[in-house]
């Protein structure tokens, strides 16, 4: 175990975080919708519009509490200690935000309303405490992850399908056929997982057009050869069999 982890250790069993229940959900106000929005990419999207990720994730920072975000912070600056791709600034405010949060076992007794003049609350740093939680918990810390991908999950979206297996596995003998057969030979010639998953997705979508939707029924769920338009899920799918 790292210094990080022994230091982080003995902070967390010497400080403890206790809060009315009914008080453990702080709203955050509406401006700092906005700065979510900018935070994700989308800072230029006007009042009357929203984008459901976006809102999906503002949702959870209004309903998430302030020990249990702290907890989730707890883990994030453990788990990733010396992540060469975790935004360095963003690590160090996470540890600033769990070793000078504004919750203390002393405040305790008296901490009764979180707007209270007798404790004051800092809202920034309590936005701050949510945003960081939520994208670890709901979503992804690394900015890259958040480009290409949804919180939602949609779980009608179709993954093992006849079509996504077909796929994956026309594109497995072509690749290895074709890298096998150029290996030796100068100069080499090489189809990589990327050349892969862009010869992946017309073939999906060629055949989305093609293929009928005949299928039948196994254990109450019908497997169809066409289940609807190629989706993403079926392109991760077939790429990450022509991976193994």
């Amino acid at each position: 175990m790292g210094i990080v982890e022994k230091k982080l250790g003995s902070f967390i069993n010497e400080k403890q975080y206790s809060v009315e229940e009914d008080v453990d959900v702080v709203s955050l106000e509406a401006s700092y919708r906005h700065r979510l929005y900018e935070k994700l990419g989308h800072g230029d999207v006007l009042g009357d519009e929203s984008i459901p990720d976006v809102e999906f994730l503002f949702n959870k920072m209004q309903e998430m509490s302030i020990p249990d975000a702290l907890e989730i912070l707890k883990t994030v600056v453990i788990e990733h200690n010396n992540d060469p791709n975790f935004p360095p600034e963003d690590y160090e405010m996470i540890q600033n935000l769990v070793e000078n949060n504004p919750v203390h076992s002393e405040d305790s007794e008296s901490y009764t309303n979180l707007e209270d003049e007798k404790f004051p609350v800092d809202q920034e740093r309590i936005y701050n405490i949510k945003l960081h939680a939520v994208l670890n918990e709901y979503f992804s810390p690394y900015p890259e992850v958040r480009a290409v991908t949804s919180p939602v999950d949609d779980e009608n979206a179709p993954v093992e399908t006849i079509r996504s297996y077909l796929v994956a596995f026309i594109w497995v003998i072509i690749g290895s056929g074709v890298n096998e057969f150029f290996s030796h030979r100068m100069p080499s010639i090489t189809l990589t997982s990327s050349v892969i998953q862009m010869l992946v997705y017309p073939t999906g979508k060629a055949l989305s057009w093609i293929l009928p939707d005949k299928g039948f029924t196994l254990f109450g769920v019908r497997h169809s050869l066409n289940p609807g338009p190629w989706g993403f899920k079926e392109q991760m799918f077939a790429t990450i069999v022509f991976n193994v």
